[in-house]
């Protein structure tokens, strides 16, 4: 597994694992690409610097794949992801943000899971979710309602899971 941790997500997800008092000890050995931050969470096998949106993803995804071409099946998580499509700036690197993302999907070495605040895209880039959501195989959303959390898999390639709603 590797995780793809844009401006410090992971360390904001750990934390709020330990304020539950849940066991973050997981992910201190993680392997993971560092996107723009500064907190250290896990076992970084690279740092990039968060300048141009679409080049820091395409070096991030070019690492993912050199990983993928060595070893066995891999699964990436990508933290973040709201974070680097807000700081676009134009329609042109938006689509090629998902461009990139629909050069890996299909992949039969390796399956990619992106943590995505909806809210967030819908106020910046409200176009955006909509063809990420079409290059997705599977879609899931995670909604609250008072103090249940239900998963509904809002799309998927795989008709029995299909519009199957599980409260958590």
């Amino acid at each position: 597994m590797v995780v793809v941790d844009i401006l410090d997500t992971l360390y904001l997800y750990k934390s709020q694992m330990e304020l539950q008092g849940l066991n973050s000890g997981l992910l201190d050995n993680v392997r993971v690409i560092k996107i723009g931050g500064r907190l250290h969470v896990g076992n970084v096998i690279t740092r990039l610097s968060f300048g141009e949106p679409v080049v820091r993803e395409k070096e991030a995804f070019g690492i993912v794949k050199s990983i993928l071409d060595v070893g066995d099946k891999i699964v990436s998580l990508v933290l973040g992801f709201d974070k680097l499509l807000f700081v676009i700036n134009s329609r042109t690197e938006a689509l090629s943000i998902v461009n990139i993302v629909l050069g890996y999907t299909g992949n039969p070495k390796g399956i990619g899971y992106y943590f995505i605040n909806t809210e967030l895209l819908e106020k910046n880039t409200p176009n955006i979710l909509p063809l990420l959501e079409e290059v997705a195989t599977t879609v899931v959303e995670i909604r609250k309602k008072g103090k249940s959390f239900f998963l509904n898999v809002k799309k998927s390639i795989n008709s029995e899971i299909d519009g199957v709603e599980v409260k958590l």
